[in-house]
């Protein structure tokens, strides 16, 4: 029986259970981000394996604490002492941007693992942060309001259907995540992100997204020998046709010792509606002699770039 026991107690703390942080933010939060470093059990195991690669950068890398052995690193040249944050400081952490009345606000959430050394922490080093402590976390906002909003939401965006397929299309456990939804960002972005992309001629991308109930999703997770990003927009609708898409360059006719290659279809059609309303890009290729039409035909096919070793000794 105790040979039982201890089994499921070590497993339920390789497992990466727990509460997630999406499980204390209203079901209408607009966008999300999380670093998880309690994931899954295969994740940490990853984790452990790929931090193992670089042992002149962790030189003190501790495979029976990894991530303090991370943190701390990342602290040693900060303003952060992580001798007073480690005592009470957890292992997942989120911000998130919740609709209030005076439109999007920030919240900020972090795992705790004793509430009151992070308490004295706060006292000491925050004293004018307004934060709740609530299963296992510190739920920090600007104002008292959103803190009550926050509180008195009876969903949660973990109950959030599109929100859950989003981030079950990622595929797998994934240590970071972040979530966006793209209409209500940019109806609270309003009149500034309007102006901005104007000038740059990105005018009609904007118009697109208002147009859908388009969302965007970026995970990432460890292999034994990487860390993989995956990006995927979901429920744009036709807005891909304004985005790039990947070219139809065939990868594998480049030579064998290729380092690296990126391939994009469609740049030139792109700049050229970009320039079209651009006066200054426009009055730049002028200068030179350059017109928009010459730009497109330049760029109207895939531009791909690859990076070759060279032929110098560690070139």
């Amino acid at each position: 029986t105790l040979v039982i026991v201890g089994g499921v107690f070590a497993f339920s703390k390789l497992s990466g259970g727990g509460v997630q942080p999406e499980e204390l933010l209203p079901a209408d939060t607009i966008a999300f981000a999380k670093l998880d470093l309690n994931p899954s059990f295969g994740q940490k195991i990853e984790f452990v394996r790929f931090i193992s690669h670089f042992p002149s950068t962790f030189k003190n890398f501790d495979s029976n604490d990894p991530i303090g052995s991370v943190l701390h690193k990342f602290t040693q040249t900060s303003t952060l002492n992580w001798d007073e944050i480690k005592p009470w400081i957890g292992n997942r952490f989120a911000i998130a941007g919740v609709q209030g009345v005076n439109g999007v606000t920030p919240v900020l959430i972090l795992g705790i693992s004793d509430e009151l050394q992070m308490k004295y922490y706060f006292a000491k080093h925050q004293p004018t942060f307004k934060y709740v402590i609530k299963q296992g976390y510190a739920i920090i906002a600007d104002t008292q309001a959103t803190l009550d909003i926050v509180a008195a939401s009876p969903k949660h965006l973990n109950s959030n259907a599109t929100y859950n397929s989003d981030i079950a299309a990622l595929g797998g456990s994934q240590v970071a995540i972040l979530w966006g939804d793209l209409k209500p960002l940019l109806n609270a972005a309003g009149s500034r992100i309007d102006s901005l992309t104007a000038n740059h001629g990105l005018g009609s991308i904007t118009n697109a997204i208002r147009n859908t109930n388009g969302r965007i999703v970026l995970g990432f997770h460890f292999s034994s020998n990487s860390l993989a990003a995956t990006f995927l927009t979901r429920g744009t609708g036709t807005l891909n046709n304004a985005l790039f898409t990947s070219g139809a360059t065939d990868l594998g006719n480049l030579p064998a010792e290729t380092l690296a290659s990126l391939s994009i279809a469609g740049l030139g059609d792109y700049l050229s509606k970009s320039i079209g309303t651009n006066t200054a890009v426009r009055d730049a290729l002028d200068l030179v002699g350059i017109s928009a039409d010459q730009l497109k035909a330049l760029l109207s096919g895939p531009l791909t770039i690859v990076i070759l070793p060279s032929t110098a000794k560690g070139g």
